[in-house]
């Protein structure tokens, strides 16, 4: 897995994610190719899978701003807006998902 997501996993906060239930697929452009990545939110807990299951929310995004958004140099309105983050998939979970990690210059 590559270190933006493991920086991300490592910023969860659990009783943040209560209620959620759901698969979310990262699509993350590597330069080198695309990395899948799938994250697994149920109920407070957090884990990431290399299984193929159909995910709620899918998000792509290059791994240069993957790390400025975990590191707080980036703002996923700002990447959406420059479509630089489009997503496919649950719009309210898309929404909230930042929420449950803290991120670096993210207000809670």
């Amino acid at each position: 897995m590559i270190e933006p997501l493991e920086q991300l996993g490592g910023r969860f906060v659990p009783h943040r994610a209560r209620g959620i239930r759901a698969t979310v697929e990262w699509l993350v452009d590597t330069g080198a190719g695309v990395e899948r990545h799938q994250m697994l939110i149920e109920n407070g807990s957090l884990s990431f899978s290399s299984s193929r299951g159909a995910p709620a929310l899918r998000l792509r995004l290059s791994a240069a701003d993957l790390s400025d958004l975990v590191e707080g140099r980036a703002e996923a309105t700002d990447l959406f807006l420059r479509r630089r983050l489009p997503f496919s998939g649950d719009v309210l979970l898309a929404v909230r998902l930042l929420d449950v990690f803290e991120l670096p210059g993210r207000k809670s």
